[in-house]
């Protein structure tokens, strides 16, 4: 997969250092490259970004041409004998998202802010090392009530509540409206990650 891995948000269109692998090895052949194989111990491939962050158009008021909209679409299959409560999938500011083997749901998590996030969850998806699993989140500041939503294998499974004039905290349910200006997602000069070194996948992406 080394043709994906170039920095194109500045037009380059071979591959650089910003992305990097551990352990994670390609695997099944799709229509447009390979997913990648996650073996549950420490496999991890890492964007770095070379300037700012990953999002930069989420950061920006839509009033100053930024946008308050962004959708994440991953395909997962987990192996059959996962375990532990948070394996990570996707961490990118402000999207997170983890796959539970303690009930075989996924949690999606939208930050407002570094200790802030929206929480949904998904009901239990099958978990054979076989059957693949659509997920999709979407993210709509602009909204009045369904600003984040869950979708699995194309159905809405959970959505955030009536925007809220409170921060939601850690797992809230209703996206935060600052006094009149709903907030744009939270995003960090950090890496983006897929897989993690720590609470580590285990199947493939």
């Amino acid at each position: 997969n080394d043709l994906y891995a170039n920095d194109t948000t500045h037009g380059s269109t071979t591959k650089t250092a910003l992305f990097t692998y551990s352990g994670a090895t390609v695997d099944a052949e799709g229509l447009a490259g390979n997913c990648i194989r996650f073996d549950g111990s420490n496999d991890v491939i890492t964007y770095t970004p070379s300037s700012a962050d990953a999002f930069p158009e989420l950061e920006t008021a839509v009033a100053s041409g930024g946008t308050g909209q962004a959708s994440l679409v991953v395909h997962i299959t987990p192996d059959n004998g996962i375990s532990g409560a948070t394996n990570t999938i996707f961490k990118g500011m402000p999207f997170h998202l983890y796959y539970n083997a303690t009930n075989d749901s996924l949690i999606a998590r939208y930050y407002t802010a570094s200790s802030n996030y929206v929480e949904l969850t998904s009901p239990g998806i099958i978990t054979d090392g076989e059957t693949p699993t659509c997920v999709i989140m979407t993210i709509d500041n602009s909204l009045k009530s369904g600003n984040c939503k869950l979708y699995v294998n194309g159905a809405l499974v959970d959505q955030s509540g009536q925007i809220s004039s409170s921060a939601p905290g850690a797992g809230g349910k209703s996206w935060y409206n600052n006094s009149g200006t709903p907030v744009v997602p939270w995003t960090y000069t950090d890496a983006v990650t897929i897989g993690r070194a720590t609470n580590a996948f285990d199947g493939r992406i």
